[in-house]
């Protein structure tokens, strides 16, 4: 019974991780760099 409900879950939860367009991910490498955002296409 509870995998069913996982199951269903899963399936009605993946149409919104569809509708994602783009993540931007602002990253340094250290204290003093320069950010840069970037986009990536999930």
């Amino acid at each position: 019974m509870k995998i069913k409900i996982l199951a269903a879950g899963i399936a009605l939860t993946l149409p919104f991780w569809a509708c994602a367009k783009d993540v931007t991910i602002i990253y340094t490498n250290d204290l003093h760099a320069h950010v840069e955002p970037y986009k990536v296409p999930w």
